[in-house]
């Protein structure tokens, strides 16, 4: 099938896979709020941030089969990934067990519900729901490598397409339960159970699609890094994960479950237009990579690939910024409104800055250079804490997310200069800096001082983004410049 035909597809089934699923949140989250209540849904959310921080144990693994296929298809080295792919998938299956294991020793040790202020009639139904949402996490490792295998492969169709059936399957069933009243216990055992299905469709079309691949997994205790890349994809994601969730562990320890439960409403609405983004740069992984075994220059695709990001991300911001009050008013209701529109704004701003980082992460990664990557998620995520701890000092919560936003736009510079130095492009510290200028527009947007001061930040943002982004590309409304 020809190139252009594949990347038609993968793009189209990509944009259904990252639009379908945000609007099924969408439709999801006022129906857990109203059937739940405010309590309920705040011991979702901690759940859902706890559960989280089991994903330090992917140990890179869905990277590295992307890279390990990638990297090896274009010279044809097919039982060099069958091996190595079928490591992957050993040892997320050894994690998932793990997994499962450290689900209960967390949920059992009281450490949630004193960091949480967990009401005592909640207890034991937080740690019951925590346990099961470890073991349905641990399934999620082993999807983790199915689905890196299309990639791997350039079928992010395939990839979407599993990927859209498992994500939104979990979604309906949780909406239907919740409606009919049954139990957070009751609805975390049909995601476990959901899952398991998932995971039987992708291997049976894995199996359809590459007949060499094999998934006779070897269950050895000892697991260890297959090689260096591997380690430094693991390490990426640890730093990056622990920085993720810091700022709702914080909002939770300083203020209650009412107010982790506003903030996470926002929090999930930023985080799944950053993932949809973070998705869609994911193209680049294997491209850049592949472009890199046979020795051809990729300078043009980065600036093709930030101009797309950049431009469809900052477009639905400044939507959502001036069209949020009525939108979040209808979708979450006027009290759960008043109190979350604040942090929702907040966080989309925050959310501008670090869209930004999306290209350095995917380039690098690509790269022969990744301990880089560690480089920057270190610099980033320490800087996050560090504000996030300044800001509530100072304002509270609305002054975290003040924190992360500056925190964010410093590093942005810092990450785009070292892109520069690690992939030789020969651009100065104006590159860098130019890089940000257009999501200042944003920061007084956000702001809303004046209807005039907005239509000022706007066209600010449109113009600087045509000269800073716009005119290094190859494109004139989505085709290629003559």
């Amino acid at each position: 099938m020809p190139i252009s035909k594949q990347l038609k597809r993968n793009t189209i089934w990509s944009i259904l896979d990252l639009g379908i699923y945000p609007v099924m949140m969408i439709i999801a989250t006022p129906i857990f709020i109203k059937y739940l209540g405010y309590e309920q849904y705040g011991i979702w959310m901690i759940v859902s941030t706890i559960n989280q921080f089991i994903f330090v144990l992917n140990f890179g693994l869905g990277d590295s089969t992307i890279k390990i296929i990638s990297g090896n298809r274009a010279i044809g080295n097919t039982s060099y990934i069958v091996s190595n792919v079928n490591k992957n998938w050993s040892q997320s299956i050894i994690i998932c067990l793990l997994s499962a294991c450290i689900g209960v020793l967390i949920a059992f040790s009281g450490v949630v519900s004193y960091w949480f202020h967990v009401p005592n009639n909640l207890i034991y139904s937080t740690r019951i729901v925590l346990s099961i949402a470890f073991a349905s996490a641990g399934i999620k490792f082993c999807e983790m490598v199915l689905l890196s295998i299309f990639k791997g492969y350039e079928r992010f169709d395939l990839s979407s397409q599993l990927s859209l059936f498992s994500r939104n399957s979990v979604v309906i069933i949780n909406i239907i339960l919740v409606i009919a009243g049954y139990s957070l216990p009751v609805i975390f055992i049909s995601i476990v159970a959901i899952n398991l299905l998932n995971i039987i469709i992708q291997l049976i079309v894995l199996k359809k699609q590459f007949p060499t691949m094999e998934f006779l997994p070897t269950l050895t205790i000892k697991q260890r890094f297959t090689n260096k890349d591997q380690f430094w994809y693991w390490l990426q994601s640890v730093i990056g994960l622990i920085g993720f969730l810091s700022d709702k562990l914080l909002v939770g320890y300083f203020t209650n479950l009412k107010v982790l439960g506003m903030y996470s409403v926002a929090s999930l609405i930023g985080n799944q237009l950053y993932n949809a983004l973070m998705s869609l740069g994911s193209f680049m992984f294997p491209r850049v990579a592949y472009e890199r075994s046979v020795n051809n220059s990729f300078l043009q695709l980065y600036h093709n690939s930030r101009f797309v990001i950049a431009g469809i991300g900052w477009l639905l911001i400044f939507i959502l910024l001036g069209c949020g009050s009525y939108i979040f008013n209808w979708w979450l209701g006027p009290d759960f409104y008043s109190g979350s529109i604040g942090y929702i704004n907040l966080y989309l701003v925050f959310v501008a800055f670090m869209l930004l980082n999306i290209i350095p992460y995917q380039f690098i990664n690509a790269s022969d250079s990744l301990p880089y990557n560690s480089l920057l998620e270190i610099v980033l995520r320490l800087s996050h804490v560090t504000a996030l701890l300044i800001g509530y000092n100072y304002n509270g919560v609305d002054g975290m997310l003040w924190g992360l936003i500056i925190a964010t736009g410093l590093n942005m510079v810092f990450q785009y200069f070292i892109l520069y130095k690690v992939l030789a492009f020969n651009f100065s510290l104006w590159n860098s800096l130019s890089i940000v200028i257009p999501a200042l527009g944003l920061v007084i947007f956000v702001l809303n001082l004046s209807l005039t001061l907005n239509i000022i930040a706007f066209l600010f943002s449109i113009i600087t983004f045509f000269l800073f982004y716009y005119k290094s590309t190859n494109l004139v409304f989505w085709k290629q410049k003559k």
